[in-house]
C-alpha cells in the first residue's frame, strides 16, 4: 500500500513539473504534495503498529484462556484420582474393626449389613462405599410388659426425654406379641478424613452402650417424679 502511494506521488510530481497543468505555483503545490505523503506514510505506519498490538493481545487472551482451561482439565483429573483412590466408607470400617480385634459377619440378604459382637452387645452396621455414614443398630437389649399400660407409657416418656437430652444415639422401641422392646440407633458420618478415625470409630460403638445407661438414669428421674405426685 505505502509502495503504491509513492509510485503515484511520484507520478504526479513529475507531471506537474513537467507540464504544469494549470499550477501557478508547481514548487509549492509539490512541497504540500510532500507532506501529505509523509502524513499518509505516517498514519500507514501507525496502522500497521497499531495492528500488530491487537495481534498480540489477542494471542496473549488465547494463551490465558488456554493456560487457564488447562489449569482447570489438571484439577478435575486430581480430584477424580484422589475420589477415586479414596477408602471407602464400608471399607473404612472393615479395616476397623479388624484392627481393634473386633470380629463381623456379613448378612446373608443384605450385602451392605454386618453383624459384630461388642463389649457382650449383639448388634449390626449398614454401610456402604457409596455412602459416607454408618449407621449402628444394638436391638432388643430391654423389655417391658406390653399388657402394663402404665409401666409403657412411663417408658415412652423416659425415650422422649433421652432423646431430648442426649446426642448422639436415638433410643425406639416396638412391640413383638406380649412384649415391648427397645432398641438403639447411631447416625454417624465415618470418612478417612476424620482425626484419629480409630479412636472415633471405638467411640461411635460405645454410644450403644451409653445409651442403656442413659436410658436407666431417665427412667429413674421418671419413675421419681410419677412416684411424688
Amino acid at each position: 500500500m505505502t509502495y503504491i502511494i509513492i509510485v503515484t506521488t511520484s507520478i504526479i510530481s513529475y507531471l506537474i513539473l513537467r507540464y504544469g497543468f494549470g499550477m501557478d505555483d508547481p514548487e509549492t503545490f509539490m512541497k504540500s504534495m510532500g507532506i501529505g505523503v509523509i502524513a499518509g506514510i505516517a498514519r500507514l505506519v501507525y496502522k500497521s503498529h497499531k495492528r500488530e498490538q491487537e495481534i498480540e493481545a489477542d494471542a496473549a487472551t488465547e494463551s490465558s484462556t488456554t493456560t487457564a482451561s488447562s489449569t482447570e482439565k489438571t484439577m478435575k483429573q486430581t480430584d477424580n484420582n484422589m475420589e477415586s483412590s479414596r477408602t471407602g466408607t464400608k471399607d473404612l470400617c472393615l479395616q476397623l474393626l479388624d484392627k481393634h480385634g473386633i470380629e463381623y459377619e456379613q448378612d446373608n440378604e443384605n450385602k451392605d449389613e454386618y453383624w459384630i459382637e461388642y463389649k457382650g452387645e449383639r448388634m449390626y452396621l449398614r454401610m456402604s462405599n457409596e455412602r459416607p455414614f454408618i449407621t449402628i443398630f444394638d436391638t432388643f437389649w430391654r423389655k417391658y410388659p406390653a399388657e402394663n399400660l402404665e409401666m409403657v407409657s412411663t417408658v415412652r416418656k423416659a425415650i422422649n426425654m433421652a432423646n431430648l437430652n442426649y446426642n448422639g444415639f436415638k433410643l425406639l422401641y416396638s412391640f413383638n406379641e406380649d412384649s415391648m422392646w427397645l432398641h438403639t440407633s447411631v447416625f454417624m458420618l465415618m470418612i478417612p478424613e476424620i482425626p484419629d478415625v480409630e479412636i472415633f470409630f471405638t467411640e461411635t460403638l460405645d454410644q450403644t452402650i451409653f445409651s442403656h445407661r442413659a436410658f436407666d438414669e431417665v427412667m429413674f428421674e421418671v419413675m421419681k417424679e410419677q412416684k411424688n405426685d
